[in-house]
């Protein structure tokens, strides 16, 4: 195939597909520019910046590298979810695909176009993170000095930004040539991989775990994989036992979400172990936070609290990006099973009772997700186990931040749930439309 072949190939035709590109591409550019600022802090030196136009995370020399290592653990989470939007695809794009490869083309042609796919993506992300790092630093200039954790812009920011642009576009590419899999010959998963799964996150768990004892700091993301590992091989087996168990539901409403999710275990267990990773490190903050103010008399509340909280808000965003990711595939599915779907009609299905099924499918996945993850964040953070063996357990805050943990991360699953619901409505109609009895 020529480029130009390639190209035209390679452009999107689904609204479901579109939305799929853009949440890729939007968290390609949050990635880069997140990217720019560490690496912006990093060329920094020596050199002093002023308390009245800077952050005291960026001004106080011995606190840039630990500024330095979150902002690069975010873009990291960030590049995640455009990875999981990447593998995702959708039910037309893979249509597509197989038609392409009976039409006559090689899987290596068809795996060109699906590279290509993918680069054109890290190309736009990267060349919106420029962009993106200016308004972002334009913002953090309103607000109080305390907090303004992107010092600005200057001329090595170009050099840096197209730096950040040739990564993002090789990434892609590698991500959309490796990922590829030919539709006409996907098969569930086999058994070695599974077991390789738990077994490999199991060792990660506990070696994190162990090590957290003498070195706190370095066994967090050794903890973390371990965990994401766990869930991501689990989960479809979860998944699927909830399905036999809801099959027997007297609720027609879960009966059906349990049926969708069926249907695409894989996917929305990469997504439920990005939320898991997410809602973990909401929980290591939220620890930490309760520590300080435990010890209020030995800290500067203001200072460490504000770093903490703009963390948090950080990872909700994280996972508030991750359910428009999960409420994209929902509505792919809508297009792909219009037909079914447009059978229920007949039964007397309404908009309002598959809006409950999209609710509860997008539930099953978020809240054990989120409730699992900042509970296990909560208990194995830095001040957790290692601390609770040499210290006594502080079951006030413990207590009580358990319970607010546990109650925040249900809400913010139903009524991301909800939200999505309310936002695919016109999707739901249409899919309900005795007319699609006619498509092919």
């Amino acid at each position: 195939m020529t480029i130009e072949t390639l190209l035209l190939l390679a452009r999107t035709r689904t609204d479901a597909d579109r939305s799929r590109i853009r949440l890729a591409t939007a968290a390609l550019a949050f990635s880069g520019a997140l990217l720019i600022d560490a690496v912006h802090i990093g060329l920094l030196g020596s050199r002093e910046l002023s308390y009245e136009t800077s952050s005291r995370y960026v001004t106080e020399l011995g606190l840039r590298p630990g500024l330095i290592a979150v902002l690069v653990v975010l873009s990291a989470l960030a590049a995640s979810l455009a990875v999981q939007a990447l593998r995702i695809g959708t039910a037309a794009r893979d249509r597509r695909f197989a038609a392409l490869e009976l039409a006559g083309a090689t899987k290596g042609q068809v795996r060109r176009l699906s590279t290509v796919d993918a680069g054109l993506i890290g190309l736009f992300g990267g060349l919106l993170s420029g962009p993106l790092y200016a308004i972002l630093t334009l913002l953090f200039s309103w607000f109080p000095p305390l907090v303004r954790v992107f010092p600005g812009t200057s001329v090595t920011d170009v050099g840096v930004w197209a730096a950040v642009t040739v990564v993002l576009t090789v990434s892609g590419t590698a991500i959309g040539h490796f990922t590829y899999r030919s539709p006409a010959t996907r098969t569930s998963s086999v058994r070695l991989p599974r077991v390789m799964g738990m077994a490999s996150g199991a060792a990660l768990l506990v070696i994190g775990l162990v090590s957290a004892v003498a070195y706190v700091l370095p066994a967090m993301p050794l903890t973390l994989a371990g965990l994401v590992l766990l869930w991501m091989t689990l989960a479809p087996l979860r998944i699927q036992a909830l399905g036999r168990r809801l099959s027997a539901s007297g609720d027609p409403a879960r009966l059906l979400a349990s049926a969708r999710l069926i249907n695409d275990t894989r996917s929305v267990a990469r997504l439920g172990a990005l939320l898991l990773g997410c809602a973990f490190l909401v929980g290591v903050v939220t620890q930490m936070s309760l520590e300080i103010l435990r010890e209020a008399n030995s800290y500067d509340l203001a200072f460490y609290l504000t770093g903490m909280v703009m963390s948090a808000l950080a990872l909700v965003l994280m996972a508030a990006i991750a359910l428009a990711a999960l409420t994209v595939g929902v509505a792919d599915q809508l297009v792909d099973q219009r037909r079914q779907l447009a059978c229920l009609t007949a039964l007397g299905v309404d908009v309002t009772f598959l809006r409950r099924v999209v609710r509860g499918q997008i539930a099953m996945v978020a809240a054990p997700a989120l409730m699992t993850g900042t509970c296990l964040g909560l208990l194995a953070g830095p001040s957790g186990l290692a601390t609770y063996l040499v210290e006594p357990l502080p079951l006030l805050y413990l207590a009580g931040g358990l319970a607010g943990l546990l109650l925040l991360s249900w809400g913010f699953a139903v009524g991301g749930a909800s939200l999505a619901g309310y936002l695919l409505r016109n999707q739901l109609r249409d899919a309900l439309d005795p007319e699609n009895l006619r498509a092919a």
